[in-house]
């Protein structure tokens, strides 16, 4: 695969995963709204939120290595 085309989609992932921790947070303030504003996260939604976000930093940390790996080309 070309390095372009990696650096693509591995940076669409990157936004998926993003996106995914945005829809979460969003979810989440929607129901402080409905629930009030003391809800608290249940350890499983901590959960699938910690989840959510080490897979963002994860993905991050790729798009970096791979933008770094073009440049030294």
């Amino acid at each position: 695969m070309s390095l372009a085309i990696r650096a693509f989609s591995e940076m669409k992932a990157m936004r998926e995963a993003y996106q995914a921790v945005s829809c979460f947070h969003d979810v989440v303030e929607e129901v402080r709204v409905v629930r009030g504003s003391d809800y608290v996260l249940s350890p499983r939604e901590k959960r699938v939120l910690m989840t959510l976000d080490a897979d963002f930093k994860h993905r991050v940390q790729t798009v970096k290595a791979t933008l770094a790996d073009m440049r030294a080309r």
